[in-house]
């Protein structure tokens, strides 16, 4: 595993973002694999972050390569400067982009005060491809989240009608946005998307996707 970081100047005065304590980071992991756009996801939540008035820290790791490409993204929302890696038991939102790398980081980072809102869109990874490891069964996977999290939404995307399935990780965003499940302002959030579009205009049609989507997204309940 290998760390990369930057960190982010706010452009108004931390004082000024609504909602965040003062003493607690609030902490985010996108869980993916790579290509999947972990970085686009962790950049547009900086920017809004920073539309916000806080001070961004942005931390990723890198899984070995026969996992797959295992890729977590820590973003971590402050008033001050602040560690790039999320301490045990810290986690606030979980997105997970891969449903297995989304439970692999809510217990290793998460705890009962967690949000996870995960993909449902599996992806095999080196291991599962040659046989060596099975994929787990999915409602299994889910059913461990939500007895490990506050609250666990299990997004089904409709891939059909994305522009892209590249736009997924901004359909996710929008579905954070639509939630209100972060200290971020959905209108920063939507331009920080807007500005990172490739020029076709992709993601802001899947951000409103995922803004429209989540006004219909309810927690799972404990399984049976």
């Amino acid at each position: 595993m290998w760390l990369m970081y930057r960190r982010m100047s706010p452009r108004r005065h931390p004082k000024e973002a609504d909602g965040l304590s003062q003493v607690a980071p609030f902490n985010i992991i996108v869980a993916g694999v790579g290509g999947q756009g972990n970085l686009v996801c962790s950049r547009a939540l900086g920017e809004a972050a920073m539309e916000s008035g806080l001070s961004p820290t942005i931390g990723q790791t890198f899984g070995a390569s026969r996992r797959g490409g295992s890729v977590l993204t820590h973003v971590r929302l402050a008033d001050r400067m602040v560690a790039p890696l999320i301490p045990r038991g810290h986690l606030n939102l979980l997105l997970g982009l891969e449903p297995l790398e989304g439970l692999r980081a809510v217990v290793q980072f998460g705890s009962r005060e967690t949000v996870a809102v995960m993909i449902d869109r599996p992806i095999d990874t080196v291991d599962t491809l040659t046989g060596e490891r099975e994929y787990p069964d999915i409602d299994e996977l889910f059913r461990r989240t939500v007895r490990l999290c506050h609250q666990t939404y299990r997004v089904e995307p409709p891939l059909e009608k994305l522009p892209s399935v590249r736009s997924l990780n901004a359909y996710v965003l929008g579905i954070v946005a639509g939630l209100e499940i972060a200290p971020i302002k959905m209108e920063a959030l939507e331009d920080a998307v807007s500005r990172i579009d490739s020029g076709l205009g992709h993601n802001i049609k899947a951000f409103d996707m995922g803004v429209s989507h989540a006004r219909g997204l309810q927690p799972l309940g404990l399984f049976s």
